[in-house]
């Protein structure tokens, strides 16, 4: 195991207090892993979701109301902190928005943050919560969806790379599940799925929108999160040797929606409606196709187990 993943938010359930953190940094360093922080302010958003559900505040957009930038923002400053103190271990932080004001004058100080960003967040705002009941709670995930001025502080991170990489824990609850909340969204299971469009989503509006070139597209899309986790070159690579997995666009097709081909059962696909050039065309692996268009062509058993890599010691 060379990374884990730990919670700044959520407290009584998954939150961890600064000092265990830190330990588990330090932990971390020794073992060669990374440790992926989910980056808010638990205690201040656990206050503010109670204060808004007793005011009868039960929307979905009460999701977003309880979860303002300066909650993610703080809790991105600490973790920085934390990381960047003598023993402490890389931190992979699931933060946005505020936080690249944070991050890009320090990444010099010995390589040890890397910070990715989620799909849905580059292309969705925070007017998704002002839909109808069933369609907002589809967009009940942490972070929330933020004003749309704010994705170009995104687009303008990845660019430049304060953002490595665009990846998602992709939670792909069924719409029923999300009615569990129809009448207090802080009863509805916090996330959603992703992991089937960040191609298509990249593509048609980084680099057709010119704001991405081909190479960072593959590097944020496939590279940096195989170094990242220890698997390249055997994965984010086509070099001999490796898994050789490709997957590739289609970029000459007229406009269309952008999930309309993604496997699916849950439901819940948060860029439906979403309208785009650029179909995923079939995939392949080691000379051998693995997916045609909306069908996995899989074998049981076919797969390898992949050891990663532990990290090197942080510099300095």
């Amino acid at each position: 195991m060379t990374s884990l993943k730990l919670f700044m938010a959520y407290p009584d359930r998954l939150m961890l207090d600064d000092g265990a953190i830190f330990r588990a940094m330090e932990i971390s360093r020794d073992l060669g892993a990374i440790v992926c922080l989910h980056a808010e302010t638990g205690n201040v958003v656990d206050a503010l979701v109670r204060g808004a559900v007793a005011a009868g505040h039960t929307a979905p957009r009460y999701h977003a109301a309880t979860r303002p930038p300066e909650v993610e923002a703080e809790a991105v400053q600490r973790a920085i902190t934390l990381a960047s103190s003598p023993g402490a271990r890389s931190t992979s932080s699931t933060c946005r928005r505020r936080a690249p004001r944070y991050t890009s004058p320090r990444r010099d100080a010995a390589d040890r943050r890397v910070r990715r960003d989620v799909p849905a967040v580059l292309c969705l705002d925070e007017s998704a919560y002002e839909r109808d009941l069933m369609e907002a709670a589809k967009y009940v995930m942490s972070p929330p969806l933020r004003p749309r001025w704010m994705q170009a502080w995104l687009w303008e991170a990845l660019e430049q790379a304060d953002l490595q990489a665009v990846g998602t824990d992709h939670c792909p609850f069924w719409l029923r599940d999300k009615a569990r909340g129809r009448d207090d969204f802080s009863k509805m299971p916090n996330g959603a799925p992703g992991i089937e469009h960040r191609l298509a989503l990249l593509y048609d509006r980084g680099v057709r929108a010119g704001r991405l070139s081909w190479p960072r597209l593959v590097d944020v899309f496939a590279a940096a999160p195989a170094r990242i986790f220890g698997l390249y070159p055997k994965k984010g690579a086509l070099e001999p040797g490796s898994d050789r997995r490709r997957r590739g666009v289609r970029s000459g097709n007229p406009p269309h929606d952008l999930d309309g081909d993604a496997p699916d059962a849950c439901g819940l696909r948060p860029v439906r409606g979403l309208r785009g050039r650029g179909r995923r065309r079939n995939g392949r692996c080691a000379r051998r196709g693995h997916r045609r268009a909306r069908d996995v062509r899989g074998r049981a058993g076919r797969g390898t187990f992949l050891r990663r890599a532990p990290h090197p010691p942080p510099r300095g």
